[in-house]
């Protein structure tokens, strides 16, 4: 399996039984393309994301600490699967960033 620092990583709340249950579904879809941390174990490894962002939001990181948040971060996680779509959606539709963040 590859160091988390080689690959983009997802952090979640750890303590939410909604959020662990994505996370085993979206584990799935991409393998070991993608690293899935507590947020409460693994914030202070990411100086680029604080905690309050980490407490209102999943936060997706690249491995050149590019961050996206909520929704989107969804959604790119998920381009590494194989659904990308999503992501194209979100980059591309109108509207559909605000109605996707207004759901998450």
């Amino acid at each position: 399996m590859p160091k988390p620092s080689d690959v983009p990583t997802l952090l979640f709340d750890g303590d939410c039984g909604f959020c662990r249950t994505w996370v085993r579904r979206w584990k799935k879809n991409v393998d070991d393309q993608v690293s899935f941390r507590p947020y409460q174990k693994a914030v202070d490894d990411f100086p680029e994301v604080t905690k309050t962002q980490a407490r209102q939001a999943v936060q997706f990181i690249e491995p050149d600490g590019e961050v996206t948040s909520g929704a989107e971060a969804v959604f790119v996680l998920l381009s590494y699967g194989e659904s990308g779509w999503w992501r194209w959606m979100y980059e591309h539709v109108p509207g559909f960033p605000a109605f996707s963040e207004s759901v998450y």
